[in-house]
């Protein structure tokens, strides 16, 4: 469901960066999103039974869907400030370490990909995407990482417009 969210993302920066995003874009993005989101769930099963019926499944689509957008942030600062384990990368180089193990190369096993449910105050194992970085190079790895982002994102939106030609692929680039 993230890489729906991510897509319509996309198409919301394409749409800024060439003409002034309105409300309209924002909703006519939003909802097909939430569509996919409930669909997706439904057809995996996750939040919902197909014998329930169909106000039932909303109401526990509705709290995945409430777990997924608060969820995160809540579940990161919890880790925050209960302290977490230092991977030392192996889990930003899960899949690297997943086949050299499954090779013969190296012994050791690639770390778990679901996290642990922690209550804040509802269940959830959904984190921010920075918080595996955080828990293999620490916070001043993530602050390097932001500032390299933050230093392409504007490069990109400079050169996306450079000379008032339309460039497309700095533009696709920063959004």
């Amino acid at each position: 469901r993230t890489s729906f969210l991510q897509f319509f993302v996309l198409i919301l920066g394409l749409i800024s960066s060439v003409s002034n995003l309105k409300i309209k874009h924002v909703i006519n993005s939003v909802i097909p999103f939430v569509l996919l989101f409930f669909i997706y769930g439904f057809i995996m099963e996750k939040g919902t039974d197909k014998n329930a019926s169909f106000s039932d499944n909303l109401v526990t689509m509705n709290e995945n869907m409430t777990t997924y957008l608060i969820g995160g942030i809540s579940a990161f600062d919890h880790k925050m400030n209960n302290g977490f384990k230092n991977f030392n990368g192996e889990r930003t180089f899960r899949l690297p370490i997943a086949i050299l193990n499954k090779l013969g190369v190296i012994d050791s096993k690639p770390q778990e990909l679901v996290e642990d449910f922690v209550f804040v105050p509802f269940p959830t194992n959904v984190y921010t995407s920075y918080q595996v970085y955080i828990e293999d190079f620490g916070v001043f790895y993530i602050l390097i990482v932001l500032l390299s982002q933050s230093i392409l994102h504007n490069f990109f939106f400079k050169n996306s417009l450079a000379n008032n030609k339309y460039r497309f692929q700095n533009l696709y680039l920063y959004s």
